[in-house]
């Protein structure tokens, strides 16, 4: 009788511990920072990654090629999120040019694009189009990568301490788009 009991009771408690560790997908608590080499992700992962780098070398790296936005979560003080908090509605890249323009495009849509002009200072990239100016700072940058963080102080996002909640980006590398013909 107690086997009857207890052999569910123990499949119940195996597939509960399953389906808990195989949910990557969760809000990590803790004070997370990047460090010289790596860079913290979503959940709080960290990631080797260039965080050492010059404002020239920021630039070029900027213009050497296009950066595709792949996906964002926010993190406050205390708290790193999960990339699913922040749904995109469109997948969009970057163009940075050495004359000081840039171009916010779309993958699947070639006309629906926005030009800028920047200016960088230190770490943070300055976009300014006539309708909106923001801010971008560069976490990391290297041959494949591209992290950027936005503060988002004053947008009130639930779970997240207002005074320290940012938004950080992180952009691969892809092709330099071309109209279509």
């Amino acid at each position: 009788m107690m086997s009857r009991i207890l052999l569910p009771a123990v499949a119940l408690a195996a597939l509960s511990l399953l389906v808990a560790c195989g949910d990557n997908d969760v809000t990590v608590k803790g004070n997370f920072y990047d460090s010289t080499t790596e860079v913290f992700l979503e959940n709080g992962k960290m990631h080797a990654a260039t965080t050492q780098f010059t404002d020239a070398e920021m630039r070029q790296r900027l213009c050497d090629r296009a950066w595709r936005r792949a996906y964002a979560f926010y993190y406050d003080e205390w708290k790193v999120g999960k990339r699913s908090e922040i749904a995109f509605a469109s997948d969009n890249y970057y163009v940075w040019n050495a004359d000081g323009t840039a171009r916010l495009g779309n993958v699947n849509n070639y006309r629906e694009q926005v030009d800028y002009t920047y200016s960088t200072q230190g770490r943070v990239v300055t976009m300014t189009s006539p309708e909106l100016t923001f801010t971008l700072r560069v976490a990391a940058i290297d041959d494949t990568l591209l992290v950027t963080d936005t503060p988002m102080t004053g947008q009130h996002i639930t779970g997240y301490d207002d005074a320290t909640v940012r938004q950080r980006t992180v952009f691969t590398k892809m092709a330099v788009p071309s109209p279509p013909l």
